[in-house]
């Protein structure tokens, strides 16, 4: 489930989709699991 959500909100900030200043936990929990290895590894930007 976790990998799913991160996925989501990866392509949201990425294409610029939805402002999601309001949304402080699920900005915190990008920024925590974008540090997860598979996330790293799998990312399209590096």
């Amino acid at each position: 489930m976790h990998i799913s959500l991160y996925c989501l909100l990866d392509w949201i900030c990425f294409r610029e989709l939805v402002d999601l200043t309001l949304f402080s936990n699920l900005i915190e929990f990008h920024r925590s699991y974008s540090q997860h290895t598979v996330a790293q590894q799998t990312n399209p930007r590096i």
